[in-house]
């Protein structure tokens, strides 16, 4: 396979470390030979490793382009990156729905 544009969402926060290295390596090599990656992450230090443009999408709009820590730093203002916490919007018809998670660990500190 060898795409023109490779798409990558969300591959690192799956498979092992092996699975992580051979998805990596493709991505590169996709990149050393002038073609497309586009790389769907929150995993912002994995981000700013591998991008040097960003688009930060919030729900369905693009709401910051530009060179990747720019993106990033707006990400983290936004606070869609809170240390242990997540946020959902539930959806119109649900009869019951997470809001909120945090994970703390057990002296009650917050779990990154």
């Amino acid at each position: 396979m060898e795409p023109e544009i490779l798409i990558v969402d969300e591959v690192l926060a799956v498979g092992d470390a092996a699975f992580q290295r051979k998805s990596l390596g493709k991505m590169s090599q996709v990149a050393d030979a002038g073609r497309t990656v586009i790389f769907v992450s929150h995993n912002m230090p994995t981000v700013l490793r591998l991008c040097n443009v960003g688009l930060l999408l919030s729900g369905g709009r693009v709401v910051e382009q530009g060179d990747i820590q720019s993106v990033v730093s707006a990400y983290v203002r936004q606070g869609v990156e809170l240390a242990g916490e997540r946020h959902f919007e539930p959806a119109a018809n649900a009869d019951l729905a997470f809001t909120a998670v945090r994970l703390r660990d057990c002296r009650d500190r917050i779990s990154a």
